[in-house]
């Protein structure tokens, strides 16, 4: 008679908890084919936390050499893993997720019992890797702009309000710098829009360098930049801005026929002042510095509250 592996891991589990005694009691060649044919790994510990059993996809997993010996200690298994080792100790009934090697597992721990005594504990360790792999791959969607590789608008916002009330909290001061890349539109229209997404990496690129990881970046708009930087008055922002502006006017994109494209940014910033000041307050404070320096010829700084 053929047994279907797909309810194994259930089955098992129940049968684990229900007929514990009797399934150690059985032949041992019988209760490792069972074993042997579940995809998930299973590890079975006695009252001391020691592994009496295990399966081949237990023994598969990175947990180094222990792992692959009876006897071997749950705590110790787990010493580079607090919160599976945590969960070992507590002798309570848990479910988690833990990073493994470069795999990730949804890890149920359950307490064995006979007329109430804890008799052992089973672990069963299923592969969520793919998952995990979609749900991270959803997150930087949902927050990264798909071109430059920057935050996008939402996500860089969100961002800023909670530096803002961290800087609030810690007494940290906090800028905010809005940048625009100059006659964008007009190399657009004469290069064609391949060598404008260019533009937009290479500046993100700059910006990212330039910026450190301190500070975070974001595309915000077709060629519209912001970058809010904890830590920083508005002169020092000032000054940062400066070394992006520079940069970006000495470093053309070079396009495949050996062409060089010259460009230039101009930047707003403001500084985040007072209890009452708001994220949009303080944005369009920025915004408006980015204003004054278009209209004073591109190719500026402009700190709010002070002359470009």
């Amino acid at each position: 008679m053929q047994l279907s592996t797909a309810l194994l891991p259930t089955a098992v589990m129940i049968f684990y908890v229900m007929h514990f005694r009797k399934f150690l009691q059985i032949r041992p060649l019988a209760r490792a084919k069972v074993l042997e044919h579940m995809s998930e790994g299973i590890l079975i510990a006695d009252e001391r936390n020691r592994i009496i059993d295990s399966n081949p996809a237990a023994r598969s997993l990175a947990l180094g050499a222990q792992g692959k010996r009876f006897g071997a200690s749950l705590t110790d298994l787990f010493a580079d893993h607090p919160e599976l080792k945590a969960a070992c100790t507590s002798g309570e009934q848990r479910r988690l997720e833990a990073k493994i090697g470069e795999k990730w597992f949804d890890v149920r721990l359950i307490p064995l019992r006979i007329r109430d005594e804890r008799t052992g504990t089973l672990l069963i360790f299923a592969d969520i890797t793919g998952r995990k792999l979609a749900e991270g791959e959803l997150i930087r969607r949902a927050t990264t702009d798909g071109l430059t590789g920057l935050s996008n608008r939402l996500h860089f916002f969100e961002k800023l309000h909670e530096a803002a009330e961290s800087c609030r909290s810690s007494g940290e001061p906090l800028s905010l710098m809005v940048i625009d890349l100059d006659h964008f539109k007009s190399i657009n229209d004469r290069y064609g829009h391949t060598t404008g997404d260019r533009l937009l990496c290479c500046f993100s690129g700059l910006l990212r360098d330039a910026a450190g990881s301190g500070h975070t970046s974001g595309r915000i708009g077709g060629e519209e930049f912001a970058v809010f930087c904890p830590g920083l008055n508005g002169e020092a922002a000032y000054r940062l801005a400066e070394t992006i502006r520079l940069r970006a006017a000495g470093e053309p994109i070079v396009l495949e026929n050996g062409e060089t494209i010259a460009y230039t940014v101009s930047i707003g910033i403001a500084e985040l002042h007072g209890p009452d000041m708001t994220v949009e307050s303080l944005y369009a404070a920025a915004d408006n510095g980015l204003y004054v320096s278009k209209v004073s010829g591109r190719n500026r700084t402009t700190l709010a509250g002070r002359s470009a």
